[in-house]
């Protein structure tokens, strides 16, 4: 999807690797990157940022994975709705999508279109508690549960 919506802007505030993933931005600021490269962003687990020459791991960031997308998805959303007057690119994301974007069966093209032109604002890590011990198990606190009310769902099973 991202390669067929033209690729995203993202904003790297110090460059950054992660030799598991392929990620490597060697500069920092504002980069137009390709659906590999964003990969590569949202499954990094274990990123490096280039201090004074040399690589160093990251200091440990339990929301970075999740900020990391959202920041992906906020940056998608607004290419997709770019595409709206660029009757090339929209088709190209119509290609793309039925590979991607997983529905059920009941939903029409007419439902994906309202989806594409919805505006879903800025993409938020839902509020947790602090990790459990030196696991990255986050449990829900009060604020997760007004979050979760406010948006209609809850924390139940």
């Amino acid at each position: 999807m991202v390669d067929a919506a033209g690729g995203l802007d993202v904003d790297v505030p110090q460059p950054v690797r992660d030799t598991y993933t392929g990620l490597e931005l060697d500069r920092a600021g504002r980069q137009h990157v390709d659906g590999l490269t964003v990969l590569a962003m949202v499954r990094s687990r274990q990123p490096e940022h280039l201090v004074d020459g040399r690589w160093v791991p990251a200091p440990v960031d339990p929301d970075g994975r999740a900020t990391e997308a959202g920041a992906v998805l906020s940056a998608l959303v607004g290419q997709v709705h770019g595409a709206l007057v660029r009757p090339w690119r929209l088709q190209r994301l119509g290609w793309a999508a039925p590979g991607a974007v997983q529905v059920d069966s009941g939903t029409s093209a007419a439902e994906l279109a309202a989806l594409a032109r919805s505006h879903l604002g800025p993409v938020q890590v839902l509020p947790v508690a602090a990790p459990v011990g030196d696991s990255l198990v986050r449990l829900p606190t009060a604020a997760t549960r007004a979050t979760l009310r406010a948006a209609g769902m809850s924390c139940r099973r």
